[in-house]
């Protein structure tokens, strides 16, 4: 079986990322060949940069596809890459005129709007990441036939599949509050901002840490969310209780800043017309280390109710992080059911999941 992935990888952006790690398990499964965006990444024996997401039609995609002839063509679908329906569709419809089986990986699922169901509707091989997910989309009209479960993948940071432990303090404090992610205003650092400044009431020296990624292509809205959140900083008064540190940083200086704080947050909170099905990749990052993770009640955060921490008010918040700071909570269990999701959703099960999905796609 050869299987013909189509996607973004080594970008900025956690999607490619996503990409990148399905890839390498795959690999391990099946004949497999990465179809990539155009990012100024020269092709390698596996990968091949070949479109765009502006062109159409995506006349060198195809005949790279044609030309290497799989039993298998498999989309890691994200509504950035392809915001004009038709560009999507018509691919996956050309595909099919050609007799190639078509397996959709939906990473978004938005149940309030009804207008994507032209995008859905013509994967007849659905892949989404959780049961939620599949219900929305089965809410919406969807034939539930077409629509698979295989959660977002996991992995260990190192080879002995343990937690990473603590790093050295070397920010010498003990109330730091860590967020990491892009700066996209659903992720609510506006009003994490709020929960700090009840905190600062009772830890003076609490820190709040934002690793602020950016992509080029988004750089209009994390500028003027950036700006917001400097603004409120000093409006509230906390001018010495924020680091922001602005810019895509690697793995290993995420690591370094999830591995010396004291509880990673994401306090995502999507407006209800834009509440998304998805994944969080960034958490999963989290769960290779013994920092406690909080998180909100978004769908994102779907099936990790074992493993982290969700919040719903600010007053929750405030209690949440104030237990943590106090280690009122049971750090070894925190540890062993880490260790159990991670090895219950690792890459390599997610791969076998896909292949049992190839053998019986339409």
């Amino acid at each position: 079986m050869k299987v013909a992935f189509i996607g973004n990888i080594r970008s900025k952006c956690g999607v490619a990322i996503y990409n990148e790690l399905l890839f390498n398990a795959l690999g391990k499964e099946v004949e497999t060949k990465f179809f990539a965006e155009k990012n100024g990444e020269e092709h390698t024996e596996d990968i091949q940069y070949c479109w765009d997401r502006e062109e159409f039609p995506k006349l060198e995609l195809i005949e790279a596809i044609d030309n290497y002839n799989p039993d298998i063509v498999l989309f890691s679908h994200e509504y950035g890459l392809f915001q004009r329906a038709y560009f999507f569709t018509s691919l996956v419809s050309y595909f099919r005129l050609r007799g190639y089986k078509v397996v959709t990986i939906f990473h978004s699922i938005y149940e309030n709007h009804k207008d994507k169901l032209v995008t859905e509707s013509v994967c007849k091989n659905v892949v989404v990441h959780s049961g939620q997910a599949r219900n929305a989309l089965i809410r919406k009209g969807l034939n539930a036939e077409n629509i698979n479960v295989v959660p977002h993948g996991c992995s260990f940071a190192t080879g002995e599949n343990k937690i990473l432990p603590k790093l050295w303090n070397h920010l010498g404090n003990d109330h730091v509050v860590l967020q990491a992610g892009f700066l996209f205003y659903y992720k609510s650092h506006l009003h994490m901002l709020d929960v700090i400044k009840d905190l600062k009431s009772k830890y003076k020296d609490i820190l709040y840490v934002i690793v602020a990624s950016e992509n080029p292509l988004c750089k209009d809205e994390h500028n003027k969310l950036h700006k917001e959140i400097c603004d409120k900083i000093k409006n509230l008064d906390l001018t010495h209780n924020v680091i922001i540190d602005r810019g895509f940083v690697s793995h290993s200086v995420l690591m370094s800043y999830i591995r010396t704080s004291s509880v990673f947050v994401l306090p995502y909170k999507p407006d209800p017309e834009f509440d998304v099905y998805a994944a969080s990749g960034m958490a999963r990052i989290a769960l290779q280390t013994s920092t406690p993770l909080i998180t909100s009640n978004a769908n994102l955060f779907n099936g990790m109710e074992e493993v982290a921490v969700a919040c719903s008010s600010k007053e929750q918040w405030v209690k949440e992080i104030s237990d943590i700071f106090e280690d009122k909570y049971d750090k070894n269990k925190m540890i062993k059911d880490r260790e159990k999701f991670l090895e219950e959703n690792s890459w390599s099960n997610c791969a076998k999941k896909l292949l049992n999905i190839f053998k019986s796609a339409k």
